[in-house]
């Protein structure tokens, strides 16, 4: 009544005792039922009792309305004219029980209260709850229905008329006074402290729902109409106090109950608000909860607002109502907070999100602020922020513009090569096939695989000091930037790249020289992580020009095409020996010989398509021939004797037995070739004249070209 009065809710739902002699600010009384339980049985409300009811409207003040719920029947035409009229049917009787009652026994008195008024106007109640539990006394043995003596009388009879607060029926009241009988019916009985303090200590508690809650709050009225009671208790003035305390505690315990279920305060106050000019100011805690006035109405997520409620009643409309208003200079606050943060204060996570936390602990779990979406190549992703909607245009481009400034400083950073090629423009320094090299760098992000390249597009010495002046390493197997290989850039690349080609590039292994590929690696995420594929193994880019390297100056140690690859080769790309010979495959580099007991490689050759001198400049020193023509491949190398070829070893051990299966009697194959008659002999060639050999000259000057 009180939350009413004070305008904190605008509608009270009662029982229909609601208002008595109380005066209420009630404009309208909306009936849910027209039948109520009168105590014995369910009935509907006579035209005098809706009439009571609806009188609370405009009691107090003005005149007022009533009316039906969705769920109450109709009132009839004649009911509603008897209640607006105050036309009501006339009372004719009255309850009515003698006051002249007798004492000397149960049977006595009970014959006194059944006494007649003689008059019609005056009857008798036949339904007193104190009269039926006197009757019970007078038939239980435990109290006897011989107890005589006014003073016993008397004392039954008190017990008899306790109040039923719990409105437990007769039954149940019943059951507690003879209960309580069976110790006082004794004028001289007392209930002791120890008893009581039995019977106060479960209705102590408040904890429960509010059907227990008003349960024990009749049960502990029940024992303070008792405590007053000086003749019933050892120590009343103990119990008076005990039971009005524990009542008032059990009674707030109920309000708060009934408020909390029934009493929107929130919506209340946040609709009084947005109805005023008020200016709503929203506060938000460090766990990003918004309250205002007190009110929580959702909770800031990073940039993004969620509400406390969405639904669509009168309580969500309420609290986002309150939230649009007070969100705005939240916002704007944290996105300026953004648009001043300090380069710890940012991080980028691995699936391209952005994250802001002020305090700049790495070990805390801050909510995004914004994302990194496609931009005008893969090494410049925009930013989007991640809610905020609701912020003015200003401030939200602050903030992008201090993300944008925070990730370019982490790419300088991370991948200075990249970075000095795209903003610097040092490719310019570059030219013809050093500048494509730096170019396809910057596309692929770590690494080249240059092992199908044309031979005859290999670089020069200059060209290459010119890359690696830029941050660029290239050889004979791939071109690499060593920034771009290690740990943090390879991160970025992958976030980057997953960004732009819209589909997931992932990081290779940590520190990993080389690792086993499971088939979802492209050759754009390999190189993205400056990787090249070596059959079923993919091996770091600068490892295998190594590799390469150490391969080659065996092979010219050994000044021969067939040379031996100690085992310890396979530690430069931290390779398992099972699976170094595909590597070595990769290299171009093939099994020339083999154990014949263990099968074992023991010597390796160069295949014929990588050769190592067939890119090598001809000059002092150089093999004579053709280029890409092996040594002992010359003109001339077969000839019996001939310098620099190899050895006249005769003929080979297959024409050997062709020439004694020729000749072999028995051989069929040889009878059939005796019948085919003898192709004639070719006639013999002139042999040309040798032409003399010219005096020697000085060699002839060449002037390099680079391809374009």
């Amino acid at each position: 009544v009180a939350l009413y009065q004070q305008g904190e809710v605008d509608y009270l739902v009662a029982t229909d005792a609601i208002g008595m002699g109380l005066n209420l600010d009630v404009d309208r009384v909306a009936f849910a039922a027209r039948f109520k339980y009168d105590g014995r049985r369910r009935r509907a409300l006579t035209a005098a009792e809706a009439g009571q009811i609806a009188g609370r409207a405009g009691r107090f003040r003005d005149n007022g309305e009533f009316g039906e719920t969705a769920d109450c029947l109709p009132f009839e035409e004649e009911d509603v004219k008897r209640i607006e009229d105050h036309k009501f049917e006339p009372v004719d009787t009255l309850q009515w029980r003698s006051s002249d009652l007798h004492f000397a026994s149960i049977k006595s008195l009970i014959a006194s209260l059944s006494k007649s008024s003689g008059h019609p106007c005056l009857r008798q109640n036949p339904h007193a709850l104190d009269e039926w539990v006197l009757r019970r006394m007078a038939e239980d043995e435990a109290i006897g229905p011989e107890v005589r003596g006014q003073r016993n009388i008397r004392r039954l009879w008190d017990l008899a008329r306790l109040p039923d607060f719990r409105k437990a029926g007769f039954e149940g009241h019943g059951r507690l006074v003879l209960g309580l009988a069976e110790t006082l019916k004794d004028p001289d009985a007392r209930l002791g402290d120890a008893a009581m303090e039995k019977r106060l200590e479960a209705l102590s508690m408040t904890a429960g729902d509010i059907a227990q809650l008003q349960q024990r709050l009749a049960m502990i009225r029940t024992w303070t109409y008792i405590s007053f009671r000086n003749d019933w208790l050892e120590n009343p003035k103990k119990w008076r106090s005990r039971t009005r305390e524990i009542e008032d505690t059990l009674s707030d315990a109920l309000h708060e109950a009934l408020t909390h279920r029934f009493v929107d305060r929130r919506t209340t106050a946040l609709l009084a608000k947005l109805n005023s000019d008020e200016v709503l100011e929203g506060i938000m805690s460090d766990s990003g909860d918004v309250t205002v006035d007190g009110h929580v109405v959702g909770k800031m997520v990073g940039l993004k607002f969620e509400p406390a409620s969405r639904a669509q009643s009168l309580e969500g409309k309420a609290v986002r109502g309150a939230a649009e208003a007070a969100v705005k200079p939240i916002l704007a606050q944290k996105l300026a907070l953004i648009a001043k943060a300090d380069d710890r204060a940012l991080r980028l996570s691995p699936d391209g999100l952005i994250s802001f936390d002020p305090t700049g602990n790495p070990a805390s779990s801050p909510p995004p602020i914004a994302r990194l979406v496609k931009g005008a190549d893969w090494l410049s992703p925009a930013i989007e922020l991640i809610g905020g909607q609701e912020a003015e245009e200003a401030s939200k481009a602050s903030a992008i513009a201090r993300i944008e400034s925070w990730l370019s400083e982490d790419v300088k950073k991370r991948l200075p090569t990249h970075y000095a090629l795209k903003v610097a423009d040092s490719a310019n320094t570059v030219e013809g096939l050093a500048k494509g090299i730096a170019f396809r760098i910057m596309e692929t992000g770590a690494a080249v695989d240059l092992r199908g390249e044309d031979p005859s597009h290999r670089l020069t010495q200059e060209q290459r000091v010119a890359l690696k002046m830029i941050g660029i390493r290239s050889g004979r197997t791939a071109a690499h930037a060593p920034d771009a290989q290690k740990q943090a850039a390879q991160k970025l690349v992958a976030i980057f790249r997953t960004v732009f080609d819209e589909k997931p590039c992932a990081a290779a292994p940590e520190g990993a020289g080389s690792f086993a590929l499971d088939g979802s690696w492209s050759e754009e995420a390999l190189m993205a992580n400056g990787y090249l594929r070596f059959g079923a193994r993919a091996v770091r880019a600068d490892l295998a020009e190594r590799l390469a390297w150490e391969v080659s100056k065996r092979r010219k140690e050994a000044d021969k095409n067939a040379f031996a690859l100690p085992a310890e080769l396979a530690s430069i790309v931290s390779c398992p020996g099972e699976a170094f010979p595909m590597v070595l495959k990769g290299l171009g580099v093939v099994p020339a010989e083999k154990d014949k007991e263990t099968e074992a490689v023991t010597l390796w050759r160069y295949g014929a398509r990588h050769r190592p001198n067939e890119s090598r400049p001809r000059g002092k020193g150089a093999p004579k021939g053709k280029p890409g023509q092996r040594p002992g491949n010359q003109k001339g190398s077969h000839s019996k004797g001939g310098k620099g070829g190899r050895p006249n070893r005769g003929p080979s051990r297959s024409a050997i037995a062709a020439e004694k299966r020729k000749n072999d009697p028995d051989n069929p194959f040889a009878a059939l070739a005796a019948l085919i008659p003898e192709k004639p002999k070719p006639k013999p060639k002139k042999k040309k004249k040798k032409k003399a050999k010219p005096q020697a000259v000085a060699p002839a000057k060449y002037t390099y070209t680079p391809f374009s």
